[in-house]
């Protein structure tokens, strides 16, 4: 006769698939887990929504993330890959409809968008969920800002940009300004390309100023974007400049700055 497997048994198994990469064989597995009748732990869920990202599929990131929420499980960490599998699946209303329902849970107040159609079961769960997990990812924020890029809202990436340390205390990385940066070059916004190239240098001169890391600027995506910004919005010779200055220092270029150039 046939042993019923235990959780246990498969979580001997969630996490090996996982190491090795085999993501499509980690879900069919998560699938049978709950059909026969267990009840998948906060680890599975969290294996189950990364392997979605892996493989670009956001629906189904987004209905697991949603069974993980209604549970009153700490979901945080599984949103921001869930926000990723979304993105790759061009999803990007998905995407900001779960970072605002993250954004409304960590200032302790009800969402006003429940993410994946669902909604707040009436206890409190999506805050007690985050009580442990403080809304602290610039992984997340990208995420988002990534999302309004594609979906041609520049302005409000870079407000949010301009929001992550001033009103969430989350410091922007490269990643933010890259995202940002091209977003105003793709709608040929001079201006606002020009408000964020300020709001970089600040982040950086307050960095130094406050004794922070050296290569804030290390990022081979900014340097790339900056000079295409600066090629595009017709100012050339600064583009010429900024990739000497590159030169001049001992950071290594790839070809992507280059191909910026030409």
């Amino acid at each position: 006769s046939r042993v019923a497997p235990d959780v246990g048994s498969y979580d001997a198994l969630l996490f090996p698939l996982a190491s090795a990469g085999r993501f499509g064989e980690l879900l069919s597995l998560f699938d049978a887990m709950q059909k026969d009748s267990l009840a998948p732990i906060e680890p599975h869920y969290r294996l189950a929504i990364s392997a979605c990202a892996a493989r670009g599929e956001g629906a189904r990131a987004a209905a697991i993330l949603l069974r993980m929420q209604s549970r009153g499980m700490r979901y945080g960490q599984a949103a921001a890959a869930a926000m990723l599998a979304c993105n790759r699946e061009k999803r990007y209303t998905t995407t900001l409809d779960i970072f605002e329902a993250l954004r409304a849970a960590a200032s302790d107040a009800p969402p006003s968008v429940a993410f994946a159609g669902g909604g707040d079961d009436g206890d409190g769960a999506k805050r007690d969920a985050w009580k442990e997990e403080p809304f602290r990812s610039a992984y997340v924020f990208n995420a988002a800002l990534d999302a309004m890029r594609r979906l041609h809202r520049p302005t409000d990436a870079a407000e949010l940009l301009q929001a992550m340390r001033r009103v969430h205390g989350v410091a922007p990385d490269h990643a933010s300004f890259g995202i940002a940066l091209a977003s105003a070059r793709e709608a040929g916004d001079a201006r606002l390309f020009l408000e964020l190239l300020r709001t970089l240098c600040a982040e950086a001169g307050g960095r130094r100023g406050e004794g922070g890391r050296r290569g804030f600027l290390v990022s081979d995506r900014l340097h790339s974007e900056l000079v295409a910004g600066l090629g595009f919005f017709g100012e050339p010779r600064r583009a010429l400049r900024l990739l000497s200055q590159l030169l001049d220092t001992d950071l290594p270029l790839s070809s992507a700055v280059f191909n910026r150039v030409l």
